[in-house]
């Protein structure tokens, strides 16, 4: 019988031929090996009974969110071992929990100014890749591999310069980055020796980004600014499926996220139906 680390072996090699980035792929290994750690696993056969891992996966203290992905990480393992005729638990009969509709965390205008007028005294490659950040709405790890080469050979377009990206499960998109913003980029290449145009890796930047939060009492990170940048295209009546294409989302459903936060303008635009009843 194939041993279990084989068989997650496997499973991360298959998934990173199905296109899983680095990251993701450890994340998954991360992940199967605590539930199995969890469930007490000691190497016995693989036929473990469904409520063995619900009990692990079900916890008091889980989020709702937290289950979920963890039944849909577990199912994705088990579901790939029965491919590979390995006899495991039927993954169907391991009860799902579902994921909660949880709307965009963005930053309101007052959270944004405060920030912006602090981040004025920010280091300047600190600044400019929180700046870069909010004004590109690309996702961290997207913004730390973009190199310099890449933005000095940036295409114009208008007030704008495009490049292409490597985004989430390696699919190439065109993100288009404003004048000021590219060119306070370029100005910070002499301040750091990096091939990477922020010049910060993705675990510095989350640092910076963490202690900056704490240090202005607003809580954010990195994808909080790319929240609040495709809401703000949201809000300024960007057709969704352009948004869908500029953020890079595989499906429409996760881009209507950022439609949830103009519920007020929606509720304006319902009144222009007044009847006078």
């Amino acid at each position: 019988m194939m041993k279990f680390e084989i068989a997650v072996k496997k499973y991360l090699n298959f998934m990173s031929r199905k296109g899983s980035s680095q990251s993701a792929v450890a994340g998954y290994k991360n992940k199967i090996e605590n539930i199995f750690k969890g469930i007490n696993y000691n190497g016995e056969r693989f036929e473990i009974p469904a409520k063995r891992f619900e009990n692990y996966i079900f916890k008091k203290n889980r989020t709702q969110n937290t289950k979920a992905s963890t039944t849909y990480q577990l199912k994705s393992f088990l579901n790939f071992c029965a491919l590979e005729n390995l006899p495991v638990c039927n993954a169907k009969k391991i009860l799902a929990p579902k994921f909660e509709d949880k709307e965009a965390r963005y930053f309101r205008e007052n959270e944004l100014g405060k920030i912006l007028k602090t981040i004025k005294d920010a280091d300047k490659i600190f600044k400019t890749a929180i700046i870069f950040l909010l004004t590109t709405g690309t996702r961290i790890s997207e913004a730390c591999n973009i190199t310099k080469k890449q933005i000095l050979n940036a295409l114009k377009i208008e007030n704008t310069y495009q490049i292409s990206i490597c985004g989430k499960r390696n699919k190439t998109r065109a993100i288009f980055i404003p004048e000021k913003t590219w060119k306070l980029c370029i100005s910070t290449f002499s301040l750091h020796n990096q091939k990477s145009a922020l010049g910060l890796d993705k675990q510095q930047l989350t640092r910076k980004i963490r202690d900056f939060s704490k240090k202005i009492k607003i809580k954010f990170t990195a994808h909080t600014l790319r929240h609040t940048y495709l809401t703000r295209l949201a809000q300024n009546g960007a057709d969704i499926y352009k948004i869908q294409k500029i953020a890079g989302h595989s499906s429409i459903t996760t881009t209507t996220r950022y439609l949830h936060s103009c519920n007020r303008e929606l509720a304006q635009a319902s009144r222009l139906a007044d009847f006078n009843l």
